[in-house]
């Protein structure tokens, strides 16, 4: 969404790094899906500074002075809310779905304030805080200016509902097992997500492999990049049966999908490496790769790269050779005529050729 982007942006120009979790309480009323990015975290992991070295010296140098690119590493936290779980079936067209973005930070509100006004974003207020709002292609994301350390953008509807709650002195998941086990994600990964917002049972009966995830009734779990890459996901089952039943059925589908003759290696590696299990109500799926083997990964991605772009590479034309002129034909012989019978006798007449 271009709109949401531009919000974003706006957001996380003008913000210099403070953590303030005081923004968990601007989300969702009605949330049923949580997720967090620790933005600094994950900028500050030994992963996020390779990448961004590879960055640099790949010459988009350039790129990260430009406004919003190069004050990313200040922001803090993201922490997104919604009584649905994004991009399913059942959540509706991505425009659409009910969002609420917490952006936590130190935030330079003047500079905010122009940067929305060069965009000729609306300004209005609600409940004394300052909202900007920009309507493009239907969507309309605003962004709510709270103080100097919280920035809260959502679809109006969303934005106002999570407002309304603050200004109540409500707190919408406090206690509640949802904000429990978010609480508890964000300590251990940079990237998380616990959502109890399943598709109903209709829907999932449509999706392929949707028996499977039948009496699916949430799921959680994250990415840390503290020592390379590690991915864990849980889903919460309705019992240990149907935990232990998704598990051995999805066993037997990375098995063919490791045999198949079309299967790519890289895909091979991957499976192999992936450790699936089920421990009770729970189905973990866990897969991770060390910062040296993620190091060869970019070495070699970087040589296709270069490969890719030197097969790319016109050859030169070679200089048109200066045209041979034709040769020069010989010039003929003078023609000679004998004229016989004459008085003064034989007579030679020559005959030049032109």
């Amino acid at each position: 969404m271009r709109t949401l982007g531009l919000f974003c942006v706006s957001a996380l120009c003008f913000a210099q790094p403070q953590s303030h979790p005081a923004a968990w309480r601007y989300i969702h009323p009605q949330a049923k899906t949580l997720i967090g990015v620790d933005v600094r975290a994950a900028i500050q992991s030994p992963l996020g500074q390779k990448l961004k070295t590879e960055f640099l010296n790949a010459g988009f140098r350039k790129t990260l002075s430009t406004p919003g690119v190069d004050l990313l590493e200040n922001v803090e936290k993201l922490l997104f809310s919604s009584p649905v779980l994004p991009n399913t079936p059942s959540a509706g067209k991505a425009d659409s779905q009910p969002v609420v973005i917490s952006v936590s930070g130190r935030f330079d509100l003047a500079k905010i304030r122009t940067f929305m006004r060069d965009k000729k974003a609306k300004e209005s207020t609600y409940k004394g805080i300052p909202v900007f709002s920009r309507v493009e292609k239907g969507t309309d994301i605003q962004l709510a200016l709270v103080n100097a350390q919280i920035v809260v953008l959502g679809d109006e509807r969303s934005l106002h509902a999570a407002l309304d709650l603050q200004a109540a002195g409500g707190a919408p998941l406090a206690g509640k097992p949802l904000f429990q086990r978010a609480t508890e994600l964000a300590t251990l990964y940079e990237i998380w997500v616990a959502s109890e917002a399943m598709p109903p049972d209709a829907t999932i009966s449509q999706m392929p492999g949707g028996n499977l995830l039948s009496g699916v009734l949430g799921l959680e779990g994250g990415i840390s990049l503290r020592e390379g890459v590690d991915l864990q996901l849980n889903l919460l089952t309705e019992s240990p049966a149907k935990a232990k039943e998704i598990a051995e059925a999805a066993r037997v589908l990375l098995q063919f999908a490791a045999m198949g003759p079309n299967s790519d290696k890289r895909v091979q590696d991957v499976l192999r490496k992936l450790r699936l299990d089920s421990d009770g109500e729970r189905v973990s799926v866990a897969i991770g790769w060390p910062l040296t083997e993620i190091d060869q990964q970019i070495a070699a991605l970087k040589g296709q790269v270069l490969q890719a772009a030197l097969r790319r590479t016109p050859a030169p034309t070679p200089a048109a050779a200066d045209p041979v002129p034709p040769p020069t034909p010989a010039k003929p012989e003078p023609m000679v005529v004998k004229i016989y019978g004459l008085s003064e006798g034989t007579r030679e007449v020559t005959i030049e050729s032109r």
